[in-house]
């Protein structure tokens, strides 16, 4: 299984638990939602549909609370795919009888199965019915009659946000000079204190306007535990989901063709609408930091300033004592930067070493050349650098390229010319032939480079040196590894023991690591 396929299992296993670990309830609460958990049939990453073992959830989540959502990630069964527990012509049997009645269940199947005369004595009902769903054979569920819609509303901030977008205001289009395009609104929306923790318009609601939006309410206000939104495409979109998987942040969406189920940010947005977008249309706006401005000054003195309605008192002063006593919990800009990254595959031009990326080129080290690579970046377009990932290690930071008007030739790659055809001596031949028949090779063995990560080369460099390194040392690490990476565990063990046998450990950092660079240098050209 693939680094993509790993982490789409562990994304659907945080989804799975996500009520339990990112909810504050009390034990009758929890046990009640498990309950629910347990008896809910899941759609799994491999297209089977079914419930979840208890066992398994006691695993799923002792796993998330020791090791976070790396914990999650599902390791490669060497069985998977295979059955030895149920011959394969009772099997065929089996898929057969739940093909011609869906609703019939594993119970029925089995008394069907033993009036045809298989021995079915052997066969348990959970193992037949996982052998069925893998198969795509499943079980069809009645749906239960919908119920009204109810008020709900939660106990404390950061507990649940809402989010949506709409139509915003028309605007000058900067790309087409004459001519009006309309803008996009984006809103995130407190449930608990009606306090909007970001809103803005864009040009597009695409994954990097959410994201912009996403970012700067998770910096204003903290870390929220669950979020609820509509059914559009970014909103449904896989980035949203694993950026959610990696902050701890349920992500819920509402049913299709049921706005009342996020009624909150519906009024707001119609809030919106009813008090700025009348004002804004006929305020002479030119462009859209102009009307951003307008909005965030309206949003502030107008809306939070606003004794609202349910609250009974302003949205502020409803966030303000659940900020006293602890519910907001902030989160470092590095911990959502990380989290907020796009991550796609890309294979690396065996020729040029470059990598194409939003009709942008950059350029990867020629060791990655004709590799699949996995490249991150910040939902913002105007970043110029992206992370070079391979193997779930960071390998390097590259920027962008523009090719330039003259070529430098000390990057090419030397080629070799072609020889005169030499001419063919009888006494070489023969004295070839002699020794070519009497060699006889041993096994070669096999190794292959691993591309080290910059925790795993300041480490080799402190087992080779047998030292603990000083903070100093370390930033001369950190240098070093950005200059030369990507850096092969082989060719670095290599190089240091070389270095150690002429001259000991004794020697400061800096020597060794200029033996690396002049080292590295004369391997790339």
């Amino acid at each position: 299984m693939d680094e993509k396929q790993r982490r789409l299992w562990a994304e659907f296993r945080f989804a799975v638990i996500a009520p339990l670990v990112c909810r504050r309830m009390d034990d009758a609460e929890k046990k009640e939602l498990r309950r629910n958990i347990l008896n809910t049939v899941f759609e799994w990453p491999d297209g089977n549909q079914k419930l979840i073992a208890e066992r398994t959830l006691r695993t799923w989540l002792a796993r998330h609370r020791l090791y976070g959502f790396d914990g999650l990630m599902r390791m490669k069964s060497r069985t998977a795919g295979t059955c030895h527990a149920i011959p394969a012509d009772v099997l065929d049997a089996a898929v057969k009888l739940r093909c011609e009645l869906r609703t019939r269940s594993t119970r029925g199947i089995l008394s069907v199965l033993r009036a045809q005369g298989f021995n079915v004595k052997n066969i348990s009902r959970s193992t037949l019915n996982f052998h069925l769903n893998r198969l795509g054979a499943t079980k069809e569920k009645h749906a239960s009659e919908k119920g009204t819609f109810q008020l709900f509303q939660k106990d404390h901030a950061n507990e649940l946000w809402q989010a949506d977008s709409s139509g915003g205001i028309w605007l000058p289009d900067p790309s087409n000079k004459g001519q009006y395009k309309q803008t996009r609104f984006i809103s995130f929306i407190d449930d608990a204190t009606r306090v909007v923790t970001h809103a803005a318009f864009y040009w597009n609601e695409q994954l990097p306007s959410l994201f912009d939006c996403f970012r700067k309410a998770l910096l204003k206000h903290g870390k929220v535990a669950q979020l609820y939104t509509d059914n559009g495409p970014c909103f449904r979109a896989k980035a949203l989901k694993r950026t959610c998987a990696l902050l701890g942040i349920e992500l819920l969406h509402a049913e299709e063709f049921t706005p009342e189920s996020k009624g909150k940010i519906e009024r707001h947005i119609g809030t919106v609408k009813a008090g700025f977008y009348q004002e804004a249309k006929h305020s002479g706006l030119h462009n859209l930091d102009e009307l951003n401005t307008f909005f965030f000054a309206w949003l502030s003195a107008e809306y939070h300033n606003y004794v609202h309605k349910s609250l009974g008192i302003t949205p502020f002063q409803r966030w303000q004592p659940d900020q006293d006593k602890g519910f907001v919990q902030l989160v470092t800009p590095e911990e959502i930067r990380h989290a907020l990254m796009l991550s796609e595959e890309r294979q690396v031009n065996k020729r040029t070493a470059l990598i194409q990326l939003n009709n942008r080129t950059y350029q990867a080290s020629r060791e990655l050349a004709g590799k699949t690579v996995e490249v991150l970046w910040q939902a913002d377009r105007d970043n110029p650098t992206i992370e070079v990932w391979f193997n779930g290690k960071l390998l390097e930071v590259v920027n962008e390229i523009v090719p330039g008007a003259n070529i430098d030739y000390s990057k090419r790659p030397e080629r070799q010319r072609q020889p005169e055809t030499p001419k063919i001596l009888h006494s070489s031949k023969q004295y070839r032939q002699a020794l070519v028949s009497a060699y006889h090779p041993g096994p070669v063995p096999t190794t292959q480079e691993d591309y080290l990560s910059e925790p795993e080369f300041q480490q080799l460099v402190a087992c080779l040196l047998k030292r603990v390194l000083t903070e100093e040392e370390l930033s001369y690490l950190s240098r070093a590894f950005d200059q030369l990476s990507p850096l092969g565990k082989l060719f670095t063990d290599a190089v240091f023991k070389k270095a150690l046998s002429s001259k000991g450990s004794k020697m400061h950092v800096r020597y060794y690591l200029d033996l690396l660079r002049q080292s590295r240098l004369s391997q790339r050209s």
